[in-house]
């Protein structure tokens, strides 16, 4: 959930389409006002490329949603081992999903009784 101003709040998911070749994001919204009634919600879906590195694909291609976290007018939905994808812009007519990969924990294979970022 989003909130955005006082009036404005709403719904969003995220859905990976990819294929052997590329990984995009589709982008549901339900969007509301307080001052509308239930009949007046804007929903939609848009299809949108993610800008990612080409090799990081096969990290898309298997990518799980563990979390989400709403900032501002972004959410990130986070796998706790492999990074985030950000969209800016939410309720924009012009939302943008990127991918940010988590820092490598090399620390984690030269001791992994240790506990790691991944673990918390």
């Amino acid at each position: 959930m989003l909130r955005r101003g006082e009036e404005v709040f709403g719904l969003a998911y995220l859905d990976m389409l990819r294929d052997d070749k590329s990984a995009e994001a589709k982008l549901w919204v339900l969007r509301l006002t307080t001052m509308a009634g239930p009949n007046e919600a804007e929903k939609w879906g848009k299809n949108l490329p993610i800008r990612y590195k080409p090799h990081e694909f096969n990290v898309l291609f298997y990518w799980v949603t563990h979390a989400v976290v709403p900032f501002k007018n972004s959410m990130c939905w986070v796998n706790y081992y492999q990074g985030i994808l950000h969209c800016d812009d939410v309720f924009g007519d012009n939302p943008k999903v990127s991918y940010h990969r988590l820092p490598l924990d090399s620390f984690s294979a030269c001791y992994p009784s240790r506990q790691t970022h991944k673990e918390l």
